[in-house]
């Protein structure tokens, strides 16, 4: 840390007309689903984002009577439990008396010019500080920090004109990094159209030369469904060295195996109905799922390409509580498919793009991840002091407000004392 930085606890930074303290216990049945008052849950606490996902409430008569803390815009929102422990997002809602929050979550208001709320948020969410916030946690199934260990964490606090910078060169940086991300996700909705689009393309008999000696069938002309064989926890062994299938591909391991060769499956029953995978050698299929049987020799990944990715089989589930599909409703379904003796060349040709496919989306996946790391790095160095140029440096410390962090503070808590006595006097 530089000699113009200092360390400092939360306690340290909370003005006469400030705020540290954990939310309010508030019961179930304490609420109201018609209440005034919104009870703000650590489900909308997001890392570095308020995420707003509750709808949790209390009458304005009952936050009265439980003297609740009502939340400001802009106060800073630590959540005392995973995940992850110590995440803080700052609140963004308008409303007097309309919000408060759970006793999970820490509120923090310095209501102090000389702290950028920003740069509080930033430097709680950075990985140092994390690591200090997981070092003082408690309980055994259910982690937590206190208010009181929270009060014992030491944070970095640079010059007031710093703190500026730090969070502008954040920001900048972040932007650019959500723009990268944004870009990524893009590429990878649009690798999801291409799929389609050459799955389309094959089974239209327009990736190879030779449609005329593709042909319309019923699925009954090409294959049989029979349904696997159920196992239950009794006589299920999950220290076999097979691997079970069901309706949403692995589901464990058994002692012995029902199929030597690999097998085409569908699920056929619930949330999995229509699903396809293609099992390893020796495995065991449950009665969740229906196994092919080809009538003649047909290559198993042609159909496998053409009912999960182009058939779309559970469009075919019987409409009930239970979505099943049975043969009665798949057998008659009609399809182009191409002779056997061209199948090869047809997955082939589908293989051959699909598998560049791959190799882009696996890359997208290896920036997406870096992304995040780099995102981590940024705070890192932001709050070890090395995120600032010295060009940006000097800018900063030509700043009129420029003073060491340890002079800040003596105006801090000077400020906080000539506070503390106007409100006494007021008092008598």
């Amino acid at each position: 840390m530089r000699k113009d930085w200092i360390e400092i606890e939360i306690p340290e930074i909370i003005s006469e007309e400030g705020l540290f303290s954990d939310g309010d216990w508030v019961e179930s049945k304490d609420q109201d689903p018609y209440g005034e008052v919104r009870l703000i849950q650590l489900a909308d606490i997001g890392d570095g984002e308020f995420l707003d996902k509750s709808n949790r409430r209390l009458s304005y008569s009952k936050s009265i009577e439980l003297n609740c803390t009502y939340l400001q815009k802009g106060d800073l929102l630590l959540a005392r439990m995973p995940k992850p422990l110590g995440r803080a997002s700052i609140f963004p809602l308008i409303g007097e008396k309309k919000y408060v929050t759970v006793v999970d979550v820490a509120i923090i208001r310095t209501a102090d010019k000389n702290i950028e709320g920003k740069y509080l948020l930033y430097v709680i969410n950075s990985p140092n500080s994390r690591k200090k916030i997981e070092a003082l946690q408690s309980g055994t199934t259910r982690k937590r920090i206190s208010k009181k260990n929270l009060s014992k964490i030491k944070f970095p606090l640079p010059p007031l004109p710093e703190q500026k910078a730090i969070v502008a060169k954040i920001e900048q940086l972040f932007s650019d990094l959500d723009n990268g991300i944004a870009n990524l996700k893009k590429a990878q909705d649009q690798l999801k159209i291409y799929r389609q689009a050459v799955l389309k393309k094959a089974f239209e008999g327009k990736l190879t030369k030779d449609f005329k000696l593709w042909r319309k069938q019923t699925l009954r002309d090409i294959f049989k469904i029979n349904s696997g064989n159920g196992l239950t926890k009794a006589n299920r062994d999950d220290n076999g060295d097979y691997l079970v299938y069901g309706g949403n591909g692995i589901t464990g391991k058994h002692s012995e195996f029902m199929f030597e060769e690999p097998k085409l499956i569908i699920g056929r029953v619930g949330a999995h109905c229509g699903n396809t995978h293609i099992t390893k050698s020796k495995s065991w299929v449950t009665d969740n799922a229906f196994v092919v049987t080809f009538d003649e020799q047909n290559n198993i990944m042609l159909f496998f390409y053409y009912l999960i990715k182009y058939l779309n089989l559970n469009q075919y589930a019987g409409s009930t509580a239970q979505p099943v599909i049975s043969g009665t409703k798949v057998y008659p379904v009609t399809c182009n498919i191409p002779n056997k003796a061209i199948q090869e060349n047809v997955v082939q040709e589908i293989e051959s793009r699909l598998s560049v496919c791959d190799n882009v989306e696996a890359n997208i996946k290896e920036a997406l991840k870096k992304s995040e790391s780099l995102r981590q790095s940024i705070l890192k160095k932001a709050f070890e002091g090395k995120l600032l140029t010295n060009a940006e440096l000097e800018e900063v410390r030509n700043d009129p407000e420029w003073e060491p962090a340890e002079k800040l503070l003596e105006r801090i808590q000077a400020e906080k004392a000539k506070q503390k006595k106007q409100k006494q006097r007021k008092n008598k």
